[in-house]
């Protein structure tokens, strides 16, 4: 598997800067949490005061389009993450507008809720996000995978 090096990850961030997936492909390669355990991630195994994040679930798809949310294979996958300062303030701001808008919805955010969702509280479509990986990373001449 290769790796995007720093130039590589700083571009297609401009790049995914005004998508509505920028905090998670932030958070994605940031932190090289795997797709699953990154749409998994509830906000009460995330702490934005320390700067930690927890994993302990992961999310994998069904052939009829449900999600299942499950625990790691192996305890070695279960783990706490350091998240870098600049991550941590977006993570901020980003929590923020999700409370807004339960606010306007007339839905409070819970701890229990996954971090990144859908209007319906579900997790986002991870293959939405993986072919807008691919399309994106084409577009720019990149001819690596994100896992």
């Amino acid at each position: 598997m290769q790796t995007l090096s720093a130039e590589e990850v700083s571009r297609f961030l401009d790049m995914a800067k005004d998508t509505d997936y920028y905090v998670y492909f932030a958070t994605l390669l940031y932190t090289g949490l795997r797709r699953g355990e990154l749409l998994a991630l509830r906000w009460r195994n995330l702490d934005l005061g320390s700067g930690k994040l927890w994993v302990v679930e992961t999310a994998y798809r069904l052939g009829s389009g449900e999600y299942r949310i499950k625990e790691p294979k192996t305890p070695q996958s279960r783990r706490t993450v350091i998240l870098p300062h600049s991550l941590v303030e977006l993570l901020k701001v980003y929590r923020f507008d999700q409370e807004l808008l339960r606010i306007q919805l007339g839905i409070s955010l819970e701890a229990d809720d996954f971090v990144f969702i859908r209007p319906d509280g579900s997790p986002i479509n991870n293959i939405g996000i993986t072919l807008g990986i691919y399309i994106a990373m084409s577009c720019q001449g990149y001819r690596k995978r994100l896992r």
